[in-house]
């Protein structure tokens, strides 16, 4: 029988509800054109002959036609505000306080009609570059590495090209890259002990609705002390997968006895089950 071995990670164990959203298979003609001219593109500026580089750059480019992302005054004016008042909590949700219910609607667009050449190429290969100096990185399968590490964000966020390296270089300046001289499971442990220490005195507001928190990138996520579940969860599997440690998001639409949901990070660490972390 196998083991599977399960490492918990929620920074907190809180409720807060989880949205349901649709799935669009469908994309527009000028979606799909691109996505083709993009895909060889990027794939010729590679230079790669290996043939896990290129076949995991080829399954990404044909998926990220169908990636989106949510952007609009609330998104620019978090993202301003954030930074502005950056360790400010109070200050912070002020300013959010008087201005939440005064937006236009997020405008929703196809990542694929935005993004650049060569932020995709450097994502790939830093991607890539990250994985080739784990322990680890014999057991982490085509697939695994596709769904669980390649992905350059979580949801509809809008593409951010640097925020995977600044991830990255956050953890290392501090711990150092002794992390990938350790086995998988320790490796999570020991990014879970950071974040935790750096989001210990985070403050939790309820549900998303009730925050209003748009969809944002992992790197100005990392700079927020408060909100749901889902930033906090965002943050930490961002971070795993900058690391090179396979991530995502499991969620339960009701949680425990409270009328709401909730979602953590999982990782495939035996990649035959997949493990809450």
């Amino acid at each position: 029988m196998k083991k599977t071995i399960t490492i918990i990670l929620a920074l907190f164990c809180y409720s807060c509800q989880k949205k349901q959203e649709k799935v669009e298979i469908d994309v527009p003609l000028s979606v799909a054109e691109k996505t083709v001219s993009l895909k060889n593109s990027v794939l010729k500026e590679m230079h790669s002959e290996n043939s896990f580089q290129i076949e995991s750059a080829k399954i990404f480019l044909d998926n990220l036609k169908f990636q989106k992302s949510l952007n609009g005054e609330r998104y620019k004016l978090w993202s301003r505000l954030i930074n502005e008042h950056s360790n400010k909590t109070d200050s912070l949700l002020m300013e959010i306080g008087i201005r939440k219910n005064n937006f236009s609607p997020d405008v929703e667009s196809y990542d694929i009609l935005a993004v650049k050449k060569e932020n995709i190429v450097s994502n790939l290969l830093l991607t890539y570059k990250t994985y080739q100096k784990s322990k680890w990185q014999n057991e982490i399968s085509l697939d695994t590495y596709c769904q669980y590490l390649l992905p350059y964000k979580i949801g509809k966020e809008p593409f951010v090209p640097e925020c995977r390296n600044y991830l990255l270089n956050q953890f290392l300046k501090e711990k150092g890259d002794s992390i990938y001289s350790a086995n998988l499971v320790s490796a999570a442990k020991q990014v879970h002990k950071w974040l935790y220490s750096k989001k210990y005195k985070f403050k939790i507001l309820g549900n998303e609705e009730q925050a209003n928190i748009p969809e944002m990138s992992a790197d100005i996520l990392d700079k927020l002390n408060f909100g749901t579940c889902h930033q906090l969860t965002v943050e930490g599997v961002s971070y795993m997968r900058a690391l090179g440690i396979p991530a995502s998001i499991d969620f339960a639409p009701t949680y425990l006895n409270i009328n709401a949901g909730h979602e953590w990070g999982v990782s495939d660490f035996r990649f035959d089950a997949l493990s809450s972390f």
